[in-house]
């Protein structure tokens, strides 16, 4: 049988196991609950212990904590060098999109690489396109 709610958030699936968990239901059925309401591969049953474990601990937050981490190296001014670089009508693979996104994000790092030959080696197919070339070059950084 299907799940009767496909892509919940979360913190929707957390309430849950918080809401049984107060109920006195035992992880294990609490799993099954949730597997049968939302599929299969929602939470692990070890996830679900864990979070009945968390909550009768004292959390009461369903929501997801903040982290500190690295910081994002995506910005306003990345986003656009990409889409100025990628505007061109050069057919390219997917890897070679790939490989373009990440020489965007190199550059913007300081991160001298040879991208061109990169490139080259992921099987671009140069169209007849006269700004090829360019975008090509700019992205040899």
């Amino acid at each position: 049988m299907p799940p009767t709610i496909v892509s919940p958030a979360a913190c929707e699936v957390r309430a849950v196991i918080r809401f049984l968990s107060a109920k006195g239901v035992k992880p294990i059925d609490i799993h099954r609950e949730i597997c049968e309401v939302y599929g299969q591969n929602i939470m692990s049953d070890g996830m679900v212990r864990k979070w009945v474990r968390a909550f009768k601990d004292g959390r009461t937050n369903v929501h997801d904590e903040e982290r500190s981490g690295r910081p994002s190296v995506v910005n306003e001014d990345l986003v656009q060098k990409v889409d100025e670089k990628s505007s061109c009508r050069a057919v390219l693979t997917s890897d070679a999109n790939l490989v373009a996104i990440t020489a965007a994000i190199n550059s913007n790092l300081g991160i001298v690489t040879d991208c061109t030959v990169t490139l080259r080696s992921h099987s671009v197919r140069k169209n007849t396109h006269p700004a090829y070339d360019d975008w090509l070059a700019s992205l040899k950084t």
